[in-house]
């Protein structure tokens, strides 16, 4: 059976709940033919990344699916490319605000995603789910995971396939933000559920 490791952010920024995590607590990892492993990361530069990676050489997955929260987005983000820069304009959780610093002195430009983010995004929208191919990750703690996982697996030759996924708000989220988009939750745990089977099928 493949190993899928499956991560989500904890709250930032004023939250109370993150999404990202939230729907990951919903699914059932019995109901899948492969070994789910589930993770909880602070939004945090470099330990966000660091505990990944520590996961990635312990467990040895075959799949990671990294999910971020990304409030305002009107549906469910294909992460396509991770590029090597922080810029962020709100403090991380340890009150971090790097500005335009390379993520990595020695690495590329950019890495693009290993999942089949054409194929994810076909099969979700036949099941009427909001999705789309994004080709920006932000330069906040997200997209830093995402590029330090992908130069990790590169750097390493690690035999893995990896990507970024972001999700709106759920509705909770958006009482005190009227015109923010936000989407229910057992939409984006039916659209997870959807892309883990259909990874486990490659």
């Amino acid at each position: 059976m493949k190993n899928i490791l499956i991560t989500g952010f904890d709250p930032f920024h004023g939250e109370t709940i993150n999404p990202s995590f939230e729907i990951i607590k919903f699914l059932d990892t019995s109901a899948f033919h492969a070994n789910i492993h589930i993770a909880e990361i602070p939004t945090v530069f470099y330990d966000a990344s660091k505990k990944v990676i520590d996961l990635i050489h312990t467990i040895k997955p075959d799949i990671v699916i990294m999910l971020g929260q990304a409030g305002g987005r009107k549906e469910i983000s294909l992460e396509r490319v991770a590029i090597n820069i922080d810029d962020a304009n709100i403090p991380d959780n340890l009150g971090r605000m790097p500005s335009n610093q390379p993520i990595s002195v020695f690495g590329p430009t950019a890495y693009f995603a290993s999942l089949p983010l054409a194929q994810l995004e076909s099969v979700l929208k036949s099941k009427h789910i909001p999705v789309a191919i994004s080709n920006t990750a932000g330069t906040f703690v997200c997209n830093h995971l995402m590029y330090s996982v992908l130069h990790e697996a590169h750097v390493n030759n690690l035999n893995m396939i990896a990507g970024f996924i972001h999700v709106p708000y759920l509705p909770e989220q958006t009482l005190t933000k009227p015109s923010k988009f936000s989407l229910d939750q057992s939409i984006m745990v039916q659209a997870l559920e959807i892309i883990i089977e259909t990874l486990i099928d490659l």
